[in-house]
This record gives C-alpha cells, structure tokens and sequence, in this order.
C-alpha cells in the first residue's frame, strides 16, 4: 500500500525495484558495513571463529576442563603444589622453590671427588690418590705398575736375575754396571734380548752360534715371523720393510717384489744416492712424483742422465717430444730414434717437440735415415728454443743408391739442382773443375788461370786458360799453348769432318769468316804441306796456289751420252767484256773491274751462268769452266778460216 508521497507502508512487491532504498529492514543478508570482532572481520555472511584477548579476561579460575597449558613462564607464585612427578627442567633461584625433593637426575653444583667433577649424571671412576696410601705391601692382586721412575733401590732382584741401575740413569741387565740406557750381557753366542709377546713372536738380539759362518757376528731376528714381515716405521709411518724372502723395501707402506725396491712418495726428491764424497762420484734417481731420473757424477759434475727415455751425456736431455728416444751429447749432438719406428736422427743444435727447436743461438743441421734412404738438413742461425725451419733436404741418398745435392729426389745417381753459378766442383791448391749453370747456360769450368783437360786412358783433348779448344788421338799438339784451335790425328784417317745431315740443307757446312775488312792483307784459309804454304784463300777472296791448275772430273767411264757440242765462235760473238765498279758493300768495294753481266752471258750462254746464295739473297755468277769448250770450238772455227784464207 502506497500514501500519497508514494511511500509503501504494507504488501507485496514482486517486480524487480531500482534506486536507493532508505530505512530500517527487519532482517538483511550482509551488513552494509563489515565490522571487527576480536580483530576479525565480519558482515554476517559466514560464520567466524573469535579467540579472546588475553588481557581481557576476568575471574581467578579457569574452567574445570582446562587442564593443559602453552605458557612458557609464570609469575611469582605464592604456593605450588604438584601431585605427580615433574618432568623436565625446572629453574629459578634457591628461593623460588623450598622444600626437599625425594629424587632428583643432577645436582644443582657439581661436586669434585679425587679431583674428578661429578654432578649425578653419570658415572665415573676415582683413582686412589698416591700420597694417601697406607700400608707398606701392595694387594697380593697387584702384579703390574706403570711406575716410571723410583727411589733408590739397594738391590732388584726378578727370578734370579739381577738388574742394576747407575746414577747416571743407564740400565744394565745381566751385569754390575752399564755403559748405556740399555746394557744387556749375555751369552758369547746366542740370544741377548727378546722382545714379543707370549705366542712367542717377536724380535730378538743374538749373536751367532757356536760353529756358524758367522760366528761372533750380531744378529736381529724376527723370531717366530712365520710368513710375517719386519717392518721399520717411524712415527706410526713404514719407511722400510723386509720379508721372509730377504726382499728388503724401502718407502712408504708396500711390499718388495724384488730383492731390493725402493719407492718414493709424492712430490719431488731423491729416491737413491750411492757415491763417493756424497754424490760428487756416484749415482742418484729422483722423482718428480710421475717420472724418474737418473743422474751420474764425476767428480761433482753431472756426467750423464737419464730422463723421460732420453739419455743425456754431459748435458740435461732435451724436452724431445712423444715416442722419441734419444741420446743428447754435450752442446748440442744428438742421436735420436723417431717415433717408435726404425728411422734415425743425428742432429746438431736442435731438439723436436711437436716441431724442430734451437737448442742454442747457433746454426742447426740433422742428419735423416728412414726406410733406406738418407737425407741431410741444414737451417741459419736462430735464438734458442725458436722454430726451425729446415726447409728441402740439402742433400738426399735415396734406397737404390741416387745421390742429390739440393734435391730431395734425385733422378740419377748424382743429381745437382742449385742457383746461377757454380755448382759441382772438385778442387786442389793449386787447380779447380767444377760443373754449373753459368749465365743461364749449363758449363763446364775450371779455374781461372788453368786448363781443362779431357781423358780417355789418356789425354784426347783440352781447352787451354786462354779458351782454345784442341783433341788429338795421343794427347800431343802441334801448339799447345798457341793461340788457335787445334785438331790432330796421329792415324790415317780424316782429321776434321764437317757434315749437314739435313736433306734440305742450304746453308753452308763449312764457314770461315773474319771480322776485319776485305783485304789481300790476311788469309781466310790457309793451307800447308809438311809445313809448307800450299794455297790460301786472301781476305778479298783471291785464291793463292803453288799450283793453279783446278782439275774437273772427266773420266769416260762416267759419261754416256756424249754428243759434238757445236757452240763455238757466235756465242763469243755475242758476249759483252764489260768494267764496272762493285757498289758499296759487295765485291770488297774494288773499283774498274773486268768481267761480264752474268744476265748477259746467261742470255747467250746459259751454261756459263750459276747462282750464289748469300745469306738471305741469291745472286747470279758466271764460271769459266762452261766458255773454256766453247773458246775452243770458236778457236776451231777461226782456225779453219784461217787455213781457207792462207789455202
């Protein structure tokens, strides 16, 4: 129901309402505003739990069903009474709680009995103190002491045996008197001490039996060892061991497996020294805790040492790489087996690793043998424990018995492969040959001021120091030492042969030529008889002969075909005498000459006419010997004219 402010006072609404809605509801399903309870939030959707703050509580007594409790500590209490027993600690001062307990699991104040604490809390044992004892005699019970020291006793006796103890605190036993902390007399020969346990082991001190190869020797014994050992330690620490096979170790904790063995711990000493005046002339192995080394001196210099498998004479071995073994020698020589296999090394100043190394700041060179051959290194100086680079072999000789110089592959039985210059040369004081490429052009050279001579069981030819070649058959010249080449043949045969082989040759087999100017002043070819001139050929070409008679070959035997030649006296007729003058650079330049044009007799007479062949030019030329038949033929026919005209 709704007044006329439209306010609703009573009934049922059943559409949905929008907008603020003020007033009091009987009942809501949350607070419009949480609220704390004891610090925990709540707006009456869920339930909470509410715990009470201590300080707030009120009354003397607890409920009757609390009957535990966490705190930790209390107030002063005027009164406790406890019915049942307390467990744990209970604390405070002496005033805090009266009374006297029936038990308890400690004292309050540990108390000292004999000088040793004790608080109830365990056991512990009490040893009489020594100045308390009363009485004279020890219990029957006590038979054992571990008394270090006593008074002055007059006399010791224990089954029979006497003891005697000097002021100076030496023990003698067996004896009136000692001269040692320990002085036993015993038996000539036989046991002087024991010591061991009941089983009857132990070490004993004895010397040798009546009778023995040792007699009257001292002896240590491990009596009743069995298959035991005696050990020496020192320390709690064994520093020698010695077996029932007389094998006799010395180092720290192992058994022998050879006569003597000697091992060393960790890090690095000596393990044996054995010499005269220390090791000044002896031996030493040492180790470095992986590797041994083995050191020989000579009068307090290191003579020799082992290391690594490299064996050093005079010198530390080299730091040699993997595999290799090697024998060092003084400065720097060295003898080495490469990499397990059967190839060999000699080796000057250089030492491998992974690479070649200077030993020293010097030159370095090694010597190769692998599998037959041999080969030969050399490389310039370097500073010490630099790189090596030897490069090709200098010299190489290979399984079948081929010998190179600066070739690691020879391909004769010697092969030389070098620069410009000289190569192979053999030498004396006074006389050197040797063979090279000289310019470019392999040579054959001796030294300067010196022949070169060529033998063949005897001497066959020489080259003189002036570069005059000559042979002969038996090694004798007819000018050996003048100025021009020389061939001599003792036998009846042709002493010099000059031959062209080629079927198209046309140049000249034989030629003779003179760097001076045309001239009758000098001979191109001169020839002689039993030394006597018998022609020559002139620097202009004029031929000069005891005898000018030139012979053609003109044996019947050889013609066939022979026929009356008819030229005679109209080819004369018709041939043209003629002067000229050579021009510059042909017929040695000579002026006003008398001759014919060999076009104009080879128009008449074709016969007279030949060609020259002058380098690269062909000339024509004309020759006597076709116009002598014709000069007869015309002579002939004048003759007969003559004849007609005397008739």
């Amino acid at each position: 129901m709704r007044d006329g402010s439209g306010n609703f006072s009573a009934g049922t609404i059943t559409a949905s309402l929008t907008g603020s809605i003020s007033g009091n509801a009987a009942t809501a399903t949350a607070l419009q505003t949480a609220r704390n309870i004891n610090g925990v939030s709540f707006n009456g959707t869920a339930d909470i739990t509410v715990t009470a703050a201590a300080g707030t509580l009120t009354g003397t007594t607890l409920a009757s069903n609390v009957v535990s409790s966490s705190l930790t500590s209390v107030g002063t209490l005027a009164n406790l009474t406890v019915t049942n027993p307390i467990t744990g600690s209970v604390t405070g001062s002496s005033g805090s709680t009266t009374g006297n307990a029936a038990t308890a699991t400690a004292l309050q104040t540990a108390r000292n009995i004999n000088g040793v604490s004790f608080n109830g809390t365990a056991d512990i044992t009490v040893t009489a103190a020594a100045g308390t004892l009363t009485g004279t005699t020890l219990a029957s019970g006590v038979t054992a002491s571990s008394l270090t020291s006593v008074g002055t006793l007059s006399s010791l006796t224990v089954s029979g045996n006497s003891y005697f103890a000097t002021t100076s605190g030496d023990v003698g036993i067996g004896k009136t008197s000692a001269t040692a902390k320990l002085d036993v007399a015993g038996t000539f020969n036989g046991t002087q001490a024991v010591f061991g346990n009941t089983a009857g082991r132990g070490l004993e001190i004895a010397t040798a039996l009546n009778g023995g190869t040792n007699e009257g020797s001292s002896v240590l014994n491990a009596r009743g060892a069995g298959t035991g050992q005696m050990v020496f330690q020192i320390d709690g620490t064994q520093v020698a061991r010695l077996t029932t096979e007389g094998r006799f170790a010395l180092g720290p904790s192992f058994t022998p497996s050879a006569l003597l063995h000697v091992t060393a711990g960790a890090g690095t000493l000596d393990v044996l020294a054995a010499g005269q005046s220390g090791v000044s002339n002896g031996y030493v192995i040492s180790s470095n805790g992986s590797a041994l080394t083995h050191q020989w001196y000579n009068t307090g210099n290191e003579a020799m040492r082992l290391a690594s498998g490299n064996l050093g004479l005079g010198v530390t071995p080299s730091a040699w790489g993997t595999n290799l073994r090697t024998i060092d020698i003084g400065f720097g020589t060295a003898l080495t087996n490469a990499n397990s296999t059967t190839d060999t090394w000699l080796s000057s100043n250089a030492y491998y690793t992974t690479q070649w190394l200077y030993k020293n700041a010097a030159e370095a060179s090694y010597y190769q043998q692998a599998s037959g051959a041999h080969k030969w290194y050399t490389a310039a100086s370097g500073l010490a424990n630099a790189a090596i680079t030897f490069g090709d072999p200098k010299m190489s000789l290979d399984a079948s018995g081929n010998l190179g110089i600066a070739t690691a592959s020879p391909g004769t039985r010697l092969d030389v492969v070098g620069p410009d210059g000289n190569g192979l040369q053999y030498r004396t004081a006074t006389r050197t040959i040797g063979l090279g490429s000289i310019g470019g052009v392999n040579a054959l050279y001796g030294g300067s001021g010196t022949e070169i001579t060529f033998h063949i069981g005897t001497e066959r030819a020489r080259i003189t120091s002036g570069g005059y070649f000559k042979a002969s058959d038996n090694g004798t010249y007819a000018g050996p030492t003048v100025l021009y080449h020389e061939f001599s043949n003792s036998a009846n045969e042709v002493s010099l042969l000059a031959q062209n082989t080629n079927a198209s040759f046309s140049q000249a087999v034989l030629l003779v030529r003179s760097s001076r100017a045309a001239g009758a002043t000098h001979n191109l070819i001169t020839c002689q008889a039993n030394l006597v001139e018998q022609f020559s050929v002139s620097g202009n070409g004029t031929i000069y002969a005891q005898n000018t008679t030139v012979q053609s070959l003109s044996d019947a035997r050889l013609k066939e075909n022979v026929r009356t030649a008819t030229e005679g006296l109209a080819i004369i007729n018709a041939l043209r005498p003629v002067r000229y003058d050579w021009k510059a650079g042909h017929g040695n330049d000579r002026k006003d000459q008398l001759g014919f044009i060999a076009q104009e007799v080879e128009a008449v007479f074709a016969d007279a006419v030949s060609e020259w062949k002058m380098g690269e030019e062909t000339y024509k030329t004309v020759g006597p010997g076709a116009l002598i038949p014709v000069l007869v033929n015309a002579i002939k026919e004048l003759s007969s004219r003559v004849a007609a005209l005397e008739a």
